[in-house]
């Protein structure tokens, strides 16, 4: 199982993981990273959830919770759609990137491991027919990232 980084006094948490992730991805492949990413966002989602009395199970719900996240970590973001079907919002200033730049890791595969195992977990951990998709990535050259999250038909 993969662990957590060490995050020492003045470091920030978002960073460190950022250069941690790289690290894993680089040493044991994606599966196990993927896996425990996965747990990660569902959890944070059900912490979320629970704090925040978030009522719902819709994208609009899941979008709440994914809102708090980018704010937590300081990334500047703009909601484009916010219904119960759809949730879009396109962020730009990803600490995440910068820090896999500087490892010279191949930020593209980066963005898409977390967003299809954090993001996905944290999606089912709110709704199973929730689904997670990154339409533009900064790390393939878009202006910002823009990120959905909706509900699959039934």
């Amino acid at each position: 199982m993969i662990g957590k980084p060490k995050i020492k006094a003045g470091e920030k948490p978002s960073v460190k993981y950022a250069a941690y992730v790289a690290g894993v991805l680089e040493k044991e492949g994606g599966k196990e990273l993927g896996e425990a990413q996965h747990e990660l966002g569902a959890k944070y989602a059900r912490m979320q959830v629970k704090a925040r009395n978030i009522k719902g199970k819709d994208a609009k719900a899941a979008g709440a919770v994914y809102d708090n996240l980018l704010r937590e970590l300081g990334m500047e973001h703009s909601i484009i759609e916010d219904t119960n079907k759809r949730f879009v919002v396109q962020t730009k200033g990803c600490p995440f990137l910068d820090e896999w730049r500087k490892k010279e890791a191949d930020e593209s595969i980066l963005c898409e491991s977390f967003g299809k195992s954090f993001v996905q977990g944290l999606c089912k951990s709110v709704n199973p027919r929730l689904r997670y998709s990154l339409t533009r990535m900064m790390s393939k050259g878009d202006p910002y990232c823009e990120e959905r999250i909706e509900l699959a038909r039934s």
